[in-house]
């Protein structure tokens, strides 16, 4: 096997490999501000049509993970009536930034001329975000992009001062990869989703 190959299929297994863990499941690591931004770094390698570079993130870690919570528990106690539901959800809240090494807002700055559709810079972020998630699993990291009902709610957007045209995406949650064996995910076979022409 050359060089070329074992790249390919080392990237290969990164790609293969990569899931979605949820912060229950994370274990305790380490995380310095320094390697969150390098992390953070690789979206500037991800498509973006005319260069725009919609991605936005802002990284909670440490101390400041208090800062997410605490926005969090705003928009819970904003939006859950039930008293006992809005409990729970706090809980969970609580003990999903105790297991995360970070915890990050995906946000989608819109090209002020519009140049593209916003579908474009929506899925330029998202594939900025593949890169992250792909770089974290080759470091040790894994991760879990949640969009439930806080993302883009508006205590949120004006905590990051977002004019009309973002969107905050919701929030990549990061921590320690799970010491158990992967489950085997069931997954579409290739030749049911592609034809080759040609």
């Amino acid at each position: 096997m050359d060089l070329r190959q074992h790249e390919i299929d080392k990237s290969l297994g990164f790609i293969a490999s990569r899931r979605s863990v949820y912060p229950k499941d994370f274990t305790a690591i380490e995380l310095t501000k320094d390697q969150l931004q390098s992390l953070l770094s690789v979206a500037c390698y991800a498509p973006t049509h005319k260069l725009t570079e919609p991605w936005h993130f802002v990284g909670f870690m440490n101390d400041r993970i208090e800062e997410f919570r605490y926005l969090q528990t705003k928009v819970l106690k904003e939006t859950i009536i039930d008293e006992r539901t809005r409990e729970i959800k706090l809980k969970k809240l609580d003990f999903k930034c105790a297991q995360s090494a970070a915890v990050v807002a995906i946000i989608m700055k819109r090209d002020s001329e519009k140049r593209v559709p916003q579908w474009e810079e929506i899925s330029a972020v998202s594939c900025a975000v593949q890169n992250i998630w792909l770089h974290a699993e080759s470091h040790g990291l894994c991760g879990y992009w949640s969009s439930g009902s806080t993302a883009n709610y508006q205590i949120v957007r004006s905590h990051f001062d977002l004019n009309d045209e973002d969107l905050h995406l919701g929030w990549l949650f990061l921590g320690g990869i799970p010491d158990e064996p992967r489950r085997e995910r069931r997954r579409t076979a290739p030749e049911d989703f592609m034809n080759i022409i040609g």
